[in-house]
């Protein structure tokens, strides 16, 4: 009998604990890692420990994949440094002093990293020169460059779903007017966030060569007021107010080289993606 295969995924949120679930499924033994164990499906095993202080790594198990998924502490400069960067660079030492011999380390990672803001196509190849936080995430994504430890950074984009419905709440609430910029917005929903990087480590459990980085996005880049006027259509309002959006970055990220993979979404676009929401709030 094939031995089991482990899983360790540092920071347990949303994302990590979905994919923490979809591991389980799939027959492997499951760690979680956050600062407060307790919230932790009951069938995951869970490693209480601080990612930013490297004494609570002690009782870390030695698992044969690594997935990074920390969200930030607070949307500033510092607290994206201590998460990613210090944070990420912790795990990668832990992981080499100790000779851990981990298969492959999946790093979640964002389109932050981009700078493009003038509807271009934007794929793994394309120039990063970010700005703001997205220089600290580049920063970390040049921390796996430097490793020994097999590494692939995936970068999400608009992460939406259950829990995450600003944009839905808001066009509900009359808020939808859409100015002059008009911008490209790329999105991913939660269940694809995970499925993509539960694909990736079954890809490479299976021998596959996987790239040091992909786009985790949906097929469907949309303007936003496209995703507005299909909103308020489905939701029977008509907008007045208008929507608030602090980025004016406008972007189309390509997920071709995920598609090429062979990985399939659950939701391909933002339509198949929010008409469940919106039918749960019927």
């Amino acid at each position: 009998m094939e031995d089991q295969k482990s899983c360790l995924i540092v920071g347990c949120g949303d994302i990590g604990t979905r994919l923490s679930k979809l591991m389980f499924s799939k027959g492997f033994n499951v760690w979680g890692v956050r600062r407060n164990p307790d919230l932790l499906p009951s069938e995951i095993k869970p490693v209480a420990s601080d990612i930013t202080i490297e004494r609570t790594f002690s009782d870390w198990p030695t698992c044969d994949y690594v997935v990074y998924c920390v969200a930030a502490s607070e949307r500033s400069d510092e607290g994206y440094r201590q998460a990613y960067v210090k944070g990420l660079s912790n795990l990668l030492g832990w992981l080499e002093r100790t000779k851990q011999n981990t298969r492959r380390l999946l790093y979640v990672s964002s389109s932050r990293v981009y700078h493009q803001q003038h509807d271009e196509w934007v794929t793994e190849t394309s120039e990063t020169l970010p700005t703001g936080i997205g220089l600290r995430l580049l920063e970390a994504e040049q921390l796996l460059e430097k490793s020994d430890i097999p590494t692939t950074a995936v970068r999400f984009s608009g992460i939406y779903g259950p829990g995450r419905e600003y944009l839905f709440k808001q066009v509900r609430a009359g808020y939808g007017v859409v100015g002059a910029n008009d911008p490209y917005t790329n999105r991913i929903h939660q269940d694809d966030c995970a499925g993509i990087l539960a694909y990736l480590i079954e890809q490479d459990n299976l021998g596959v060569q996987l790239a040091s980085c992909y786009n985790g996005v949906d097929n469907h880049p949309a303007r936003l007021s496209e995703v507005v006027s299909w909103l308020a259509t489905q939701l029977n309002t008509k907008p007045t107010l208008p929507l608030s959006r602090a980025s004016t970055s406008s972007k189309r990220c390509s997920n071709q080289r995920l598609i090429e993979l062979g990985y399939q979404f659950k939701y391909p676009d933002y339509q198949a993606g929010y008409q469940e929401i919106i039918n749960k709030h019927r």
